[in-house]
């Protein structure tokens, strides 16, 4: 009977023990819970990471765009004369040629030729004869006396009016037969690059009827149509920033050289015309070009972009980063520049480092990590 009370006090002995263990182990496993929870929630606030960009004074254009399509300066559609057969092409397209030098040879048919051989023969004969006459003339005055003496004076002055008018047109049908042989050989009206032949050798080509193109586009020319509003803003020699999509990291620099006085009656537009150098030939003509008429140059702009810029109802502000990496909200007056960057009117000073990326509902004295 002892031994059973002395077991059932051991046995309710050791079950306290047990939920006391237990027990306490709950309340270790919870405490370290919520401990982990706590870290957990501290490792999630991570620290915002910003792009600033530092505020430097520069200097900035006013200046109007519009498109427009590259031609050369000059070009000359050359045209043949008279009616014939391509004798022969000297250059082919691409070639060089200067001002003055033949490109085309038509064939000389003996009809030519031979009102040419007919016409200076007749031109010598003239000469001759008048010549003759003239001499004859001569010595009746010199032999003559009196009344036949002036007869013999007046005779002779006939003779030379006669022989000048003989001979100027005799001259003259030469210079048409001339004229004839010479329109068979077809010059270059000036200095370029054959951009394209419309003849072959055998083939006849009419009169007037376009045989061989021919470019100079070692100065290139843009000409623009402006509206009234922005007309009055162009004068000669602005500069102009052309831009090219076949080269699209490079700025080719013109200058307007012609402001039209009057509209054009369809459009109602101005015409103005920019020419630049092409030395180097790369510019090519039919390009699509991006002009940008300079207007206005300011100095000691301080530029920033549109994404710095956030409105709190109609009132513009920015996020500034200080010494310490905390934000600062500024409240700053602005103008536009173009599509992308602000002219800022107030609150910014030289050397601001502005937030431009990741600025989206910063808080004030938040630190924020900058990663340029």
């Amino acid at each position: 009977m002892i031994k059973n009370k002395s077991r059932q006090k051991i046995l309710l002995g050791t079950a306290f023990v047990i939920v006391l263990v237990s027990v306490s182990g709950f309340a270790l496993s919870k405490t370290f819970s919520n401990t982990a929870d706590n870290a957990e929630a501290v490792s999630d606030k991570k620290v915002i990471t910003v792009q600033t960009k530092e505020i430097l004074p520069k200097t900035v254009s006013r200046h109007i765009s519009v498109s427009a399509i590259v031609k050369p300066s000059s070009e000359a559609k050359v045209s043949s004369k008279m009616t014939g057969n391509v004798a022969g092409i000297y250059f082919k397209e691409g070639d060089q040629v200067n001002a003055g030098q033949t490109i085309i040879r038509l064939e000389r048919d003996r009809t030519l030729l031979t009102a040419y051989h007919n016409a200076q023969v007749n031109l010598d004969n003239t000469r001759a004869a008048m010549k003759k006459d003239k001499k004859v003339a001569k010595v009746m005055v010199e032999t003559s006396s009196g009344d036949a003496k002036k007869q013999a004076k007046a005779g002779l002055s006939s003779v030379k009016k006669k022989a000048e008018l003989q001979i100027a047109i005799a001259q003259g049908q030469l210079d048409s037969a001339q004229a004839q042989l010479g329109n068979t050989v077809i010059k270059a009206p000036i200095s370029g690059a054959i951009n394209k032949t419309y003849a072959e050798v055998g083939e006849m080509v009419m009169a007037g009827s376009p045989v061989v193109n021919i470019i100079n586009a070692e100065s290139i020319e843009v000409e623009l149509a402006l509206t009234e509003f922005d007309i009055g803003k162009i004068s000669i020699k602005q500069e102009a920033e052309i831009n090219l999509a076949a080269y699209p990291d490079e700025k080719f620099i013109g200058k307007v050289y012609y402001v039209g006085s009057a509209s054009d009656p369809i459009n109602k537009k101005f015409p103005v015309k920019i020419k630049l150098e092409n030395e180097d030939g790369k510019i090519k003509p039919g390009m699509i070009a991006k002009v940008n008429i300079i207007t206005a140059r300011q100095e000691n702009v301080l530029v920033i972009p549109k994404t710095a810029v956030f409105m709190d109802g109609n009132v513009e502000k920015v996020y500034l980063i200080d010494d310490d990496s905390k934000i600062k909200i500024i409240t700053v007056k602005t103008e536009s520049l173009d599509d992308n960057k602000l002219n800022v009117v107030e609150g910014l000073v030289e050397n601001d480092e502005v937030v431009i990326n990741g600025n989206y509902e910063l808080e004030k004295g938040e630190e924020v990590m900058v990663r340029n």
